[in-house]
This record gives structure tokens, sequence and C-alpha cells, in this order.
């Protein structure tokens, strides 16, 4: 029972940070090379979390457990999105905003990519993981 709980744990974990790297892909810097490198060094956690949330669970369930924690923080990275986008919309907030607090995020093209990415191989790992039989 407190394995299985560790287990949630560590798998939040590491849906708080395939989050942050899906955010960070939104993200335009100067070089694609340091770009890369943060969004490495956000990955890392959270392979470990998700690495760790295994252990505590006695690497039952692999597949399963993996594509929940990316569907979880790709469809959370999307409702962020959405609200941002609409908070966006409204007058009021843009002209509390500094212009350039925007201009931050404007590589849409590789965040979307990302997006997708973590969206289509959580999908992927669900249902296999679904239609393997647990051992």
């Amino acid at each position: 029972m407190l394995a299985r709980v560790f287990s949630i744990i560590c798998y939040v974990v590491a849906g708080f940070f395939f989050y942050s790297v899906a955010l960070l892909a939104f993200m335009e810097l100067p070089s694609l090379g340091g770009k890369s490198i943060v969004m490495v060094g956000f990955l890392v956690p959270a392979l470990l979390g998700l690495w760790a949330g295994f252990a505590f669970s006695g690497y039952r369930c692999k597949l399963r457990d993996t594509g929940l924690v990316l569907l979880s923080s790709s469809g959370f990275t999307a409702f962020l999105i959405v609200t941002f986008a609409c908070l966006l919309a409204t007058d009021d907030l843009r002209r509390m905003m500094a212009p350039e607090a925007l201009s931050a995020f404007r590589d849409y093209a590789s965040g979307f990519g990302f997006l997708i990415l973590i969206f289509a191989g959580g999908l992927i790992s669900l249902r296999a993981g679904l239609k393997k039989p647990n051992k």
C-alpha cells in the first residue's frame, strides 16, 4: 500500500516535469542548443521520476503508467495553453502586461510538435499497456 502511494507521488513529479518540458518547448530562446540543453535538463528528472514510480510499483504496468503520465501532462499543458489564449483575448490583461512579457512564448512549431509527440506517445503506451496482460 505504501509503495503504491510512493509510486503515485513519483508519477505526479514525473508528470510535472514532462509538463515543464512541454511548456519550455513553446519558449523562444536565442539558440536552439541552449533550448535543447534546458529541455533535456528538465527531461532528466521526468524520466527519473517515472523510473522511480516503476520501481515502487514493482515494474508492473509500465506501459499503462507511462501512458497515463504522458497523457495527463499533455492534457494539462493543452488546458494551460487554452486558458492563456483566452486570457490574452481580453483587452484588460493585455494592457496590464508588458509587451515583452509575451515575446518569450512564440515558438509554436516546436511547442505544438512536442505536445503532439507527448500525446501520441502517451496514447500509444496506454493502448499497448491495456492490451498486454499484467504479469
